[in-house]
């Protein structure tokens, strides 16, 4: 399947693999505002399947440093990463 969706790094909360290394487990924080004085945080997960390992260690170690720096420089909306 072949989906497009936008996650703002500074917004993942957590990343993981799983234990065979072919899958990242992402944890992301979102405001949701309906129009009232309050708002409240919802969590999402998101997992990324790869075929192979290899892709799947690079692309957590890209991530890991992506994430601390997005959360590091306060990136904005502009810098994201589409998947």
């Amino acid at each position: 399947m072949n989906r497009t969706s936008n996650i703002h790094l500074s917004n993942i909360l957590h990343i993981e693999q799983n234990y065979s290394n072919t899958e990242l487990h992402l944890i992301i924080a979102s405001t949701i505002s309906k129009y009232s004085r309050y708002s409240s945080i919802e969590m999402k997960h998101v997992y990324i399947r790869f075929q192979d390992k290899i892709d799947s260690i690079i692309w957590y170690d890209y991530l890991i440093n992506a994430i601390q720096q997005a959360k590091d420089q306060s990136w904005s909306e502009t810098n994201e990463l589409i998947l």
